[in-house]
């Protein structure tokens, strides 16, 4: 009877013991748990909802003028998203030949209707609309300084008209078409015409300063270096003008005649040919440096301005091309060697522009292009349904180009839909002429 009591508490000092035991292991279990964490489920994680990086630009210096500077070089210092994305298309129901100006969150370009618009860089809605009843076709790109917006139109007129406003400050006729982009430099504006002109204007009133005569029409657009304005012509040479009188300071032979705009870079202009060469001509010795023949096959015609991109980490500068043929190129700045090639669809009028290590241009099937500046190798492109004439603008982290019908604005993804304007929801603008 004694051993009983005895037995009974080892058994039970057992049972307490295993679920002493059972405790801790649950204890240690649950803690493990909420210590590693539940493991996500990475399958509901859909590519879709992976957003892409803000875009948080460097730079968002504006796009003043064809070119984007007074050197014509076609580098822009802005920056863009390593990815564009349509922001906005605005549905002009007519060409764009000129290349748009942007400056201060405004677009302003011409058409070949001969009307100049003014649209609102954020989403495409019309600010304001210019034009007269004798204007011609609007080729010759904008050029917005102090205020002011100064181009020529096919009639033979030269306009500045208020930025803001979009009313007419001054206007003046010369004697043939105007399809050279003015440059605004010093408070006054130079622009070529078709009489064989080129012409300096007073900024503030149209006054003329001065008119220099060449040998044929003036289709390129001049420009500036130091204290003198250059231009190629169609008489085959490049002259050298002083702003301050239009006083010719020398002429270089070109040999044969050139459509396209000089494009400056350390004492160094280069230039395309009608008739399909490049050359580089050395303002200081006065000479052709070098000069690329022509390819002997297909339609080699240039009528591009370049764009001239500075060398990097020591090594050469690179001058880039684009030709009727198709072929878009890059040469070395210092001796003319081909670097690199790459053909197009169709053939290339619109005169490439670069930025941020990319070179963009367009084509006549429409066609919008971007490729590495460095090798030539396509990163991008967007098909605008309509030729591609004009040349993209490079402004405040956005590319502008305009086609056979509508002008397109590409740049960070937006939350909504692109953003469209057609003909029939455009605000009145002001009377004409004023």
């Amino acid at each position: 009877m004694a051993r009983f009591p005895t037995f009974l508490s080892a058994h039970r000092l057992v049972i307490v013991l295993v679920g002493v035991v059972l405790i801790v292991i649950a204890m240690v279990l649950v803690g493990q748990s909420k210590w590693r964490g539940v493991a996500p489920d990475h399958s509901l994680v859909r590519p879709q909802e992976i957003s892409e990086p803000a875009f948080q630009p460097s730079n968002l210096d504006p796009w003043p003028s064809f070119r984007g500077n007074a050197a014509r070089t076609g580098v822009a210092n802005t920056s863009l998203p390593a990815k564009l994305h349509l922001v906005w298309k605005y549905d002009t129901k007519d060409a764009i030949d000129s290349t748009a100006a942007i400056v201060d969150g405004r677009v302003y370009v011409g058409t070949d209707s001969g009307r100049l618009l003014c649209l609102d860089l954020s989403d495409g809605k019309l600010i304001w609309e210019f034009t007269e009843d004798h204007m011609g076709a609007i080729f010759s790109s904008p050029c917005v300084a102090n205020g002011r917006v100064f181009f020529g139109d096919y009639s033979g007129h030269v306009y500045a008209i208020d930025a803001t406003s979009g009313r007419k400050v001054w206007s003046v006729a010369l004697h043939d078409e105007v399809i050279s982009s003015p440059i605004a430099v010093d408070n006054v504006v130079v622009v070529g015409s078709y009489d064989y002109t080129l012409n300096c204007f007073d900024a503030a009133t149209g006054q003329s300063k001065w008119s220099f005569r060449t040998d044929a029409q003036v289709h390129a657009s001049p420009a500036f270096l130091k204290d003198s304005v250059l231009i190629a012509g169609c008489d085959g040479y490049l002259r050298t003008i002083l702003l301050k009188n239009g006083e010719e300071q020398s002429t270089v032979s070109l040999g044969g005649p050139c459509a396209a705009s000089p494009a400056v870079l350390d004492g160094r202009v280069y230039l395309g040919m009608v008739h399909g060469e490049c050359l580089c001509v050395d303002l200081g010795k006065g000479e052709v440096d070098w000069q690329v023949p022509a390819e002997e096959d297909g339609q080699h015609e240039i009528e591009t301005s370049a764009a001239v991109v500075a060398g990097e980490g020591g090594g050469s500068g690179g001058v880039i091309f684009g030709s009727k043929d198709g072929r878009v190129f890059r040469l070395s700045a210092k001796t003319g060697q081909m670097q690199w090639t790459f053909t197009a669809k169709g053939a290339v009028e619109s005169s490439p522009t670069v930025a941020g290590g990319r070179v963009f241009f367009g084509s006549d099937t429409g066609q919008l292009y971007g490729l590495d500046v460095r090798t030539g190798a396509r990163v991008w492109d967007y098909a605008l349904g309509g030729g591609i004439h004009s040349s993209p603008a490079l402004g405040e982290g956005r590319l502008v180009v305009g086609n056979k019908d509508a002008l397109f604005c590409f740049g960070p993804k937006v939350s909504q839909r692109a953003h469209e304007m057609p003909e029939s929801t455009r605000p009145t603008p002001a009377p004409h002429g004023r």
